[in-house]
């Protein structure tokens, strides 16, 4: 049974207490998970979101098949009124900087074999290309290497590794050479060089191998200097160091910390930090024990550096206060101890990751976030992988914007917000797991000092979050309001529910109910909406978005209320009760009950 209507029938507040490494309230919005309308009922009329004035495409992509190595172009040709704006999609992940009516490959690998599609744009609407395979034969093919290993300076004690990236059809297997002699066991695409001596300078180069043939990478060089490996300090100037080694095993101790206005510049260099802190406040807030730090208005530069943290609360690199700033291109950071986040910044600081690769293994420990006075962290691509219970993939006190990136929580949520703070995604891979708590995408205030304000903001274009659960919701609201925008996200949630809001255990009693403004734009949801009796939930449909799900099942919620646009479908999975309906697109009912204000509809 379907149900449209013309207009509304009626029109109509944290989770972790004293923690450092949790969020407050926040914002989420997912746009164009999913899209189109489903089919109606006799009696009613689908309404297409697309305008008879948006792109015409002439001349479709062709399907191609290339050899491993090979270059291939996929093209469109479209015309429409107005500006036309593309987007390539391979495999339904819309593919970084293909904005253009062609899209090349200059090298394929088997990375680049899938389907693909193109979506057209203009200010009246989107068409969707067809649908084509690029296949990339490697059957016949040796291995081709796609990354070089790179020159490296270590200092004498230190460490360094080579690495190679290669892709061919089979089994890889791999042989590193010093000089023209095989390194016994030196056997895997990455080479460490540990505690290094003279006897280690020299060159190196691996060769790749499969059933097909052998490929040699380039020659580097491995230089070693005569310093052993101390920890740095700076107070103010301007100096720029390369192939540095630099290490401190002492408690509260930085390994690597500029003041006073200074400028550090350093490139293909390590920082090891290990010892513990003795206050893990005094970590969390203001970068004690940390590997890297830049405060009092300094600035640090980080380039094809590593650094290692093994001791409880020894962030990996850190920005405190106002005007210091951390910038990171091709990092690899890895923290193994509790309270060890892979970057933070608290009191205003800035930190601003390129292509880095960041792995924390303790308990409370993000690998990307803000603490106590917040702060603005900007990531563009890279890898950032948590895996202590409580350690969310991106916890936010402040400004976090993420890009063409992977976040995955192994251990705990995808996304934490704390108080009026914001997290904002485009393109980006989002996946969280359970831990001790079971929830992906949390919002809430936790009343510890760390966060203020009570709206928090998540906002995600492109990309996709994936929820493993089958129990706990994707967002989850609690004693704040969330804010959360989705805009043509993929999102494959294997939970009953979808989204919660409700009192927990932050806050006043009967005052902590949880507040959700909830926009779906070209998305597909699945799943129930749930609150309690001193919460709300405002969700609207939007661009072709579809949910399958019941609202409000057990009659609950102090508003419920729902907006399904036009092109939009919302399925009933159960009988549900709203406070407020605005119908201009598709109600399946089934054998389902809808009521909104106590009417049966």
């Amino acid at each position: 049974m379907c149900l449209h209507s013309g207009g509304p029938l009626k029109t109509l507040g944290k989770p972790y207490a004293n923690a450092a490494w949790l969020g407050l309230a926040g914002i989420l919005v997912l746009t164009g998970c999913g899209g189109g309308a489903s089919g109606t009922s006799s009696g009613t009329t689908s309404t297409s979101s697309t305008s008879t004035s948006a792109p015409t495409i002439t001349t479709e992509p062709i399907a191609t098949t290339v050899t491993a190595g090979e270059s291939f172009t996929l093209s469109v040709t479209a015309t429409g009124t107005g500006t036309l704006s593309y987007q390539w999609y391979l495999a339904g992940t819309a593919i970084s900087g293909a904005t253009s009516a062609s899209y090349t490959v200059s090298s394929a690998t088997s990375a680049n074999a899938g389907t693909y599609y193109v979506v057209v744009t203009n200010s009246k609407g989107s068409t969707t290309s067809s649908s084509v395979a690029v296949t990339v034969d490697s059957s016949t093919s040796a291995p081709t290497i796609t990354t070089e290993p790179s020159s490296v300076t270590v200092a004498t004690g230190g460490s360094a590794t080579l690495s190679v990236i290669a892709t061919g059809s089979g089994t890889l297997s791999y042989q590193w050479y010093k000089g023209s002699s095989a390194i016994s066991g030196a056997t895997n695409s990455s080479y460490a060089i540990t505690s290094a001596t003279s006897a280690s300078a020299g060159s190196y180069y691996v060769v790749v191998s499969n059933s097909n043939g052998s490929t040699q990478s380039s020659t580097v060089t491995v230089t070693v200097s005569s310093s052993t490996a101390t920890n740095y300090y700076q107070s103010g100037s301007t100096v720029t160091e390369i192939g540095q080694a630099y290490a401190t095993s002492k408690a509260d101790t930085n390994a690597v910390e500029v003041v006073s206005s200074g400028t550090f510049t350093l490139s293909d260099s390590t920082v090891t930090k290990s010892g513990d802190t003795s206050s893990s406040d005094n970590s969390s807030f203001y970068g004690q024990n940390a590997g890297v730090l830049a405060a009092s208005g300094s600035t640090i530069n980080l380039t094809d550096c590593s650094v290692t943290t093994t001791g409880i609360g020894a962030n990996g690199v850190f920005a405190y206060g106002t005007s210091s700033a951390c910038s990171l291109t091709r990092v690899t950071i890895k923290c193994s101890a509790q309270g060890a986040h892979g970057v933070d910044a608290t009191d205003t600081g800035t930190l601003s990751l390129t292509d880095c690769t960041i792995t924390t293994a303790g308990a409370n420990a993000a690998a990307i976030s803000t603490d106590r006075g917040g702060g603005t962290v900007t990531v563009t691509g890279g890898t950032y992988t948590t895996s202590g219970s409580d350690s969310p993939g991106i916890y936010s006190t402040g400004t976090i914007t993420v890009s063409g990136a992977t976040v995955t929580g192994a251990g705990a949520e995808a996304t934490v917000i704390e108080g009026g703070n914001t997290i904002t995604g485009t393109d980006i891979a989002l996946t969280g797991a359970v831990g001790t708590r079971d929830r992906c995408c949390f919002i809430y205030q936790s009343e510890s000092g760390d966060a203020s304000g009570t709206d928090g903001t998540l906002t995600l274009s492109g990309g996709s979050i994936t929820w493993p659960s089958t129990s706990g919701p994707m967002f989850y609201v609690t004693n704040s309001t969330g804010v959360i925008k989705l805009t043509g996200v993929t999102i494959s949630n294997s939970s009953s529910e979808l989204i919660l809001a409700a009192a927990d255990q932050w806050g006043t009693s009967g005052a902590n109910g949880g507040t959700v403004v909830f926009t779906a734009s070209g998305e597909t949801l699945t799943g129930s909406v749930v609150a309690d009796d001193i919460s709300s939930v405002t969700m609207t449909l939007e661009s072709g978005s579809t949910l399958s799900g019941a609202l409000n099942t057990a009659d609950t919620a102090k508003v419920m209320a729902l907006t399904v646009g036009s092109g939009c479908t919302w399925t009933l999975t159960g009988n549900s009760y709203l406070t407020s309906l605005t119908n201009n697109g598709t109600i399946t009912k089934g054998s389902y009950s809808l009521y909104v204000n106590g009417v049966a509809q």
